[in-house]
Order: structure tokens, then C-alpha cells, then sequence
């Protein structure tokens, strides 16, 4: 019997997936007696409740206005679809090999992207839809360590940032500190996000996952913590948390200082005032304030016009916390000073923010770039190595690969080597190969060593065995599973009996593949009925369905 890709059984599949659930269905617990089916076939009985929930599940349009007729068309194909999953069961086509093969490929490939959805991709998106609407300002000072340094580097990197957290907390200055101290450069780079530490207003899927897990939990009139990061260890100070603010179109009038004097600095002060208390809400009024007065020659122009403002921005957190009580179009804010000048800002127009689907869709475009997301999955692999037996045959490997060299690229590695088993994962034995398939299939290892490709195969085969093991018991994923393995049993069967016509087959030529033969099938399907003494009830089904309440 040939092979059969998944693909080639799709329409066997829609019939599987829609008569499966049913066969499936657990018969009411009441201590009414079930109703009589309305099928039945080698003692097997099919009732009106699984036939209408299966009937239910194949609608892809408006249910019908007879439905009564619908459903005495749908038992027949039903019954004629059961009995051809019961024939190639009893004809022993899920022993095959090719379909086990088939099943298992089919299996993992399902399994894998949903055991990783419930493990590592669910999770860290749940935590980011979670934190979303909020924003929070956090200052840091970095004492930086590498994740894999030498014990007696982790710990003085450890004493000195538990020295600086004593210090602020005995009332140092952070700001000082961390443009003394902090190995984060942007810490004395002023003007640039992370000067003196500070790195404004952030919010969550902007920062490394433990900075962040650290920033969310912490209060903000708690003292500072410490955290270590793949960067080193942060002492971070959260100075304020707030609702996420809607991405704000704004506009702003800016009056410099002529000089550092304190009578230059009074001076400027005091013109945005007089301008700030002549301006109203309107748009072209503040514009032609901005062109006439403000010090930003960028901006003046084009009446303060600055674009957009977003969280992905960096603006002083005094400045964004201006824009916050904005709350209509037009609406100016109160003057905001600081060192290099007084500013006024006008908004002009907000965006709302994402909702809970389109955040989603948004994230999922991230997750597998997101550090966070990696250091998940590198922590799933570390617990299924403790807890899935495995052996991996060394010598065994060797003598098949013929090789004694483990650093050798994957690229030198022999072909066609023999058939042998090279490790054990649960219950699962990995043999040469699956492995050169698995080679062949990941261009990516070129060049890496043996060893390395070797055991990113065997971690991937683990996973796959703890995928499956797992959804075996997601009730989803096993009927479509059951659904996929009779759709695959009938489409088997029903092409060595039904399909393929042999009868112009002769000595030196094979069979040929005819057209489906309507006659031939109904001629096939009445033999099983006779066989498997089926039978179909259509006033049963009539008198429960008058009945039937939803």
C-alpha cells in the first residue's frame, strides 16, 4: 500500500471531524432511560443526540428550514461513514505501518505548536497583555556581569551593587550614583534615555523579562531592588506607575533662558506665562503663538507640530506626565519647566488604544524575538532533560557515523550510514536515520559540530514525545486526532476496495486509477450493511427530533 500525505486526506478528514465528536459524546447521566437509537449497526448503537451534534458541527451555513429531512439525509451518510472507520479497523489498516508512520507525523506536528502555545508562547503573552495598560517610570544602575562569568566575578558584582543599594537607602544620592557608578553608558549621556539612570516611562515588552517582572512588582515607595538580567545586576528604583497613555499628536511652544543666569531663567518664565494666559483651546491660535514665540526653530515653523508621542518615544517624565491630564483635542497644559527651558503643550489629536485583540495580534508578531520568550523555552528544554529518561549510545553513534572526532561540522558527517539505534527518549528509540533526515532538514546546522547537532536532535525528539504525551490528554486535540486516523482509514480503505479499478490489470502492467464510482461505492457500502447488520429508524429519529429542544 502506497504512502498517503496529510494533505491527501483532507476530505476524508472533513467527514472524520465532523462524525467523530459524536462517537465520543457520554450518554446523559439522568435516570431516564436513553431514548432507542436511531442507527445501529454490529451492536453498536447510534442516537439521535450524537447524530444531531454531529449534524450540528457540519453546518457551514444557515441550518436548513426542514431540518427534519436534513437530518434523515445526514443519518444514512453517517451510518455509511461509521461503517467503513468500523471495516478498515476490523481489516486491520491502523496496524500498518505507513499509517502508524503517517498518524505519528500528523501527531507531532499538531502537538508541538500547541504544547508550546500552554508552556512558553501562552504564558509570556498572557503576562503582556496583562501589564499592558499600564506604564510605569523606573530609574536603574547597572553593575554588569556576564551570565556565565566566574563565581568570584558574580559575587563582587553582587557586593558592589548591595553597597550602592545601602548607600541610597542610608539617603546617597541615585541620581549621582548612577553617573558615577552604573556601567550603563547612556547613564552620563544627557539628553538620552538612561541619564543618571533614568529611564522614563516604559511599559511592558520594552525591557529584558526580569527587569521588568522586578519593575511591575515593585512598589513604588518601596526601596530599590536588585535584580540580575543577562546584562548583570540592576538596582532599580520605581518612581511612579500610571495608566497607559493613548499615543497623543502634540504640539508645543518652547521659551529658552537667554543665558544660566537666575534672572535669564525668571525672565523666560515669566513670557510663557503671559503667553499661557492668553491662549485658549483652539489650534490655529496656539500655531501662530508657536511660529511668533517659541525658541525651537525645528518646530516653529510648522506651529509646534511635534508628531506623535508613544510609549517607543523618550520625552522627560515631566513632559509626559503634561500630556496626561489632556483630556480633549485643543486642550493646552500647564507650563512645563525644565533645565534647558519652559514649555507649553497642546494636544491635538489621540489615537485609542489597541484593543484586547488587536494588542494580541500585535505580540504574537513578537513573541519569538522576545528574549523573555527564548529563556522560557531554553528553561522548558533544561526540565524536560530532568524529567524524560534518555540515553544517548555513543559508541554506538561513532561506529555508525563512523567517526571519532565529535567537533567534526555537521557538514563532514557521512551519509547513508547504518541503520542504528543511537539513543532512547522515553519510550521512543532515535535511529540513524531520523537523524540524517533531521540533518537535511535543518540547513541552519551546517557548520556546527557533531555533538551539538546531535543533541539538539535528541532535545527536539524529547520535546516532541513530552508535545504528544502531553495533548493526548486535551480533549480538542484527541478528537482531532481520532478524526485525522479515520479519515485516513477510510480513504485507505475505500481505495484498495472502491477506487482503484484493477480489472484491466494483466501480467506487466499495474493497476490503474479510476474516477470514483458512485455505483461501486453504494454496491460496497450495502455490502457492509448486510454484513455488520445495520439498520436506520427514520420515524425514531422523526418522533425525538419533534421533541428536541435545544
Amino acid at each position: 500500500m502506497r504512502p498517503v500525505s496529510s494533505s491527501v486526506v483532507a476530505g476524508g478528514l472533513l467527514l472524520a471531524t465532523v462524525f467523530l465528536l459524536s462517537a465520543c459524546q457520554l450518554l446523559s447521566s439522568s435516570t431516564q432511560p436513553a431514548p432507542p437509537p436511531v442507527a445501529q449497526f454490529n451492536g453498536q448503537a447510534i442516537h439521535y443526540d450524537e447524530l444531531r451534534a454531529a449534524w450540528e458541527r457540519q453546518q457551514v451555513e444557515d441550518t436548513p428550514t426542514d431540518t427534519t429531512q436534513a437530518l434523515l439525509t445526514f443519518l444514512n451518510q453517517y451510518l455509511n461513514y461509521q461503517l467503513k472507520v468500523h471495516e478498515a479497523t476490523q481489516a486491520g489498516y491502523a496496524e500498518q505501518l505507513s499509517i502508524r508512520r503517517e498518524i505519528a507525523t500528523y501527531t507531532r506536528e499538531r502537538a508541538r505548536p500547541m504544547f508550546m502555545n500552554a508552556h512558553v508562547m501562552g504564558p509570556v503573552l498572557d503576562t503582556l497583555l496583562a501589564r499592558r495598560m499600564h506604564e510605569l517610570h523606573s530609574r536603574h544602575i547597572l553593575i554588569r556581569v556576564e551570565e556565565e562569568a566566574a563565581p568570584e566575578d558574580t559575587m563582587q558584582a553582587h557586593a558592589r551593587i548591595q553597597t550602592l543599594r545601602d548607600s541610597v537607602i542610608n539617603g546617597a544620592d541615585f541620581a549621582e550614583l548612577a553617573r558615577a557608578e552604573s556601567d550603563d553608558p547612556s547613564a552620563s549621556q544627557q539628553g538620552q534615555r538612561g541619564f543618571e539612570g533614568d529611564l522614563g516611562y516604559l511599559s511592558t515588552g520594552q525591557l529584558v523579562g526580569p527587569y521588568e517582572d522586578a519593575m511591575y512588582q515593585h512598589p513604588t515607595d518601596a526601596p530599590p531592588t536588585v535584580v540580575r538580567t543577562p546584562f548583570g545586576y540592576h538596582l532599580i528604583d520605581v518612581l511612579d506607575r500610571q495608566p497607559r497613555l493613548p499615543r497623543t499628536r502634540i504640539a508645543h511652544l518652547h521659551i529658552r533662558p537667554d543665558d544660566a543666569s537666575p534672572e535669564a531663567r525668571e525672565s523666560a518664565r515669566a513670557t510663557i506665562d503671559s503667553l499661557a494666559a492668553a491662549l485658549s483651546p483652539d489650534s490655529t491660535a496656539f500655531a501662530e503663538a508657536a511660529i511668533a514665540h517659541s525658541d525651537d526653530p525645528r518646530t516653529a515653523e510648522n506651529g509646534g507640530e511635534l508628531g506623535w508621542l508613544s510609549i517607543d518615544q523618550y520625552v522627560p517624565p515631566a513632559f509626559r506626565n503634561a500630556v496626561r491630564p489632556l483630556d480633549s483635542d485643543g486642550a493646552i497644559s500647564e507650563v512645563v519647566a525644565l533645565d534647558h527651558g519652559f514649555y507649553l503643550i497642546q494636544r491635538r489629536e489621540v489615537e485609542p488604544l489597541p484593543s484586547d485583540s488587536e494588542a494580541e495580534a500585535t505580540f504574537r508578531e513578537r513573541l519569538d524575538d522576545l528574549p523573555r520568550t527564548e529563556a522560557r523555552r531554553e528553561a522548558l528544554y533544561a526540565s524536560l532533560r530532568d524529567t524524560i529518561a534518555t540515553t544517548i549510545d555513543t559508541s554506538a553513534v561513532e561506529q555508525a557515523l563512523g567517526i571519532s572526532d565529535w567537533s567534526r561540522p555537521v557538514a563532514g558527517a557521512p551519509r547513508s550510514a547504518p541503520d542504528t539505534a543511537l539513543a532512547v527518549v522515553g519510550p521512543d528509540t532515535l535511529r540513524t536515520p531520523d537523524f540524517e533526515t533531521y540533518l537535511q532538514a535543518h540547513g541552519d546546522l551546517r557548520g556546527s559540530a557533531l555533538d551539538d547537532a546531535l543533541y539538539e536532535w535528541v532535545d527536539q525528539r524529547r520535546l516532541d514525545y513530552a508535545a504528544v504525551t502531553w495533548t493526548r490528554q486535551q480533549a480538542s486535540l484527541d478528537d482531532e486526532l481520532t478524526a485525522f486516523t479515520d479519515g485516513l482509514l477510510v480513504f485507505e480503505l475505500m481505495q484498495d476496495s472502491v477506487w482503484t479499478d484493477t480489472s484491466s490489470a494483466s501480467p506487466g502492467n499495474t493497476a490503474t486509477a479510476a474516477s470514483p464510482s458512485s455505483s461501486r461505492e453504494q454496491a460496497y457500502v450495502e455490502r457492509l450493511r448486510t454484513r455488520y447488520d445495520a439498520h436506520l429508524f427514520p420515524q425514531r429519529l422523526r418522533e425525538q427530533h419533534a421533541t428536541y429542544q435545544p
